[in-house]
């Protein structure tokens, strides 16, 4: 059985495998289990496409992921981002990063989802998820209609704010207690707003948050931004928030720019200076922000950083976000999930090879493949996280980076955020 099945089909017999949350987790598994011959079945509770919060940038990791199983082709049409901007304080350097593939959420989890079920996957939409004590799962619809579906192996990748594990307490994730929360927007950007958001990537680091900026290959603009709670309250809401991380960044008074602009981006005469350039940056940026409150396209997510002691338990594993997310500066989100769902696919293929009795021990491997799957890197991204969370040093660098490239290079490298500085660099001084 493949493609879309009834809640009564998804009831009926036992599963292979049933993988709870169609992101790049959870597809990758479920392609992963496909190709292996499994029968399985990957529910949501909402159908795709939709949105997402998410900074849209893929890297190395991801994108190798992808291509190990053969799906790299879901990238059709992807932008490569090869630079990031970093703007803090008024000041602004160029940074040379891996490539990045750009690709809007909507696309990428309905086509690996598509590709999924090319490779014999069946799914189920618009039904809750809720994991039993002994393994099964209840499944419910928009109507309050329920089945209990069975199945030899069951991947969580439910993200962030997935509640399927809401009756297994043991398994409970622990949120960081100075955890920020994840706000985002993908806008429709007009040709000179798309001229200065640019090719690259642009993170700009306040005091209370940062935001990503990047175009995305349909034309719109994606702003993903990690905000403290408190700044967002103060604030009045996340539109609100968001524009305070614009004005602190490019050193300007929002009102006055909005008010300068009358109407239109700016003027063809407005010259290349250092300075003016972040004044028109920033206009742009407020406009976008402006755009996607009027259109009501932002989005916000479950607070951010967060772990999750236990990972495996009987039958069960949990993949992706869900097994734990650290603040995502550096952009690899998405290559944590999708690398964590194709080795949870394949272990979990193992362990439906086995007997009854085999199949908790073979997953009782999941909690080290997870570790030397991703540790390094959550660690990696810990600190940089940390380091965005402090201004200061951030605009630091930014300066150490106008007068000595190659040092900040060698710090950014052992980051493992860039590969080297590049020009330009430009300044509201």
């Amino acid at each position: 059985m493949s493609g879309h099945v009834s809640m009564q089909q998804a009831g009926a017999g036992v599963w292979d495998a049933l993988v709870i949350g169609a992101g790049p987790a959870g597809g990758a598994a479920a392609t992963r289990l496909a190709q292996g011959g499994a029968r399985v079945l990957l529910v949501d509770r909402v159908a795709l496409p939709r949105g997402k919060v998410c900074g849209c940038c893929l890297g190395p990791m991801g994108v190798g992921a992808l291509r190990a199983f053969g799906a790299e082709g879901v990238l059709a049409g992807a932008r490569d981002v090869r630079d990031v901007m970093l703007v803090c304080g008024g000041r602004g350097a160029g940074l040379a990063m891996p490539p990045m593939a750009v690709i809007g959420r909507e696309a990428l989890d309905a086509r690996l989802v598509e590709f999924a079920q090319g490779a014999g996957a069946s799914v189920l939409w618009s039904v809750s998820a809720r994991v039993e004590a002994d393994d099964t799962v209840t499944l419910t619809d928009a109507d309050g209609s329920s089945v209990r579906a069975r199945a030899r192996v069951v991947l969580v990748c439910d993200g962030l704010a997935g509640a399927s594990l809401r009756e297994r307490p043991a398994m409970a994730a622990r949120v960081s207690s100075d955890s920020r929360i994840g706000v985002g927007a993908a806008v429709e950007a007009g040709a000179r707003e798309l001229d200065l958001v640019g090719e690259g990537l642009m993170m700009l680091v306040a005091r209370g948050g940062y935001l990503g900026v990047v175009a995305l290959p349909d034309g719109r603009v994606d702003l993903a931004a990690a905000l403290d709670a408190e700044v967002v309250r103060r604030a009045g809401g996340t539109a609100a928030a968001v524009q305070r991380v614009i004005e602190e960044c490019c050193l300007v008074d929002g009102g006055a720019v909005r008010t300068r602009v009358k109407g239109s981006l700016v003027s063809d005469d407005s010259g290349g200076k250092n300075g003016e350039f972040l004044v028109l940056l920033a206009r742009a940026l407020l406009a976008l922000v402006e755009r996607g409150a009027e259109r009501k396209v932002w989005r916000g997510t479950a607070a951010l950083t967060r772990s999750r002691a236990v990972v495996q338990c009987g039958r069960l594993v949990v993949v992706g976000d869900s097994a734990g997310y650290v603040e995502p500066f550096t952009g690899e989100g998405m290559g944590w999930a999708l690398a964590g769902g194709a080795a949870a696919g394949g272990l979990a293929l193992r362990a439906i090879g086995s007997d009854d009795a085999g199949v908790e021990r073979v997953l009782g491997a999941w909690p080290g493949e997870l570790a030397a799957l991703v540790g390094r890197r959550r660690g990696k991204c810990g600190v940089v996280a940390s380091l965005a969370r402090r201004p200061r040093v951030v605009s630091a660098l930014v300066r150490v980076a106008a007068w000595s490239p190659g040092v900040s290079s060698s710090l950014i490298t052992g980051l493992g955020l860039a590969a080297r500085m590049r020009e330009p660099h430009w300044s509201a001084a």
